[in-house]
């Protein structure tokens, strides 16, 4: 019986700290993206955009 409590209170705990990792991934989403991010975002947009219109 001691060890499946034993058991029961570590999934607990492994299910808090998830949730709390869950938590500050909302976070960081909820941020404005750094300017490196939307730099490198603006590059991917214009590469696809070339490669459209040459394939036109």
């Amino acid at each position: 019986m001691q060890k499946s409590i034993e058991l029961d209170k570590n999934k607990t705990i492994k299910e808090e700290e998830e949730e709390e990792e869950e938590e500050e991934e909302d976070e960081n989403l909820l941020k404005p993206p750094s300017s490196d991010r939307l730099k490198c975002c603006n590059r991917l947009m214009i590469r696809s955009i070339n490669i459209f219109m040459v394939a036109k």
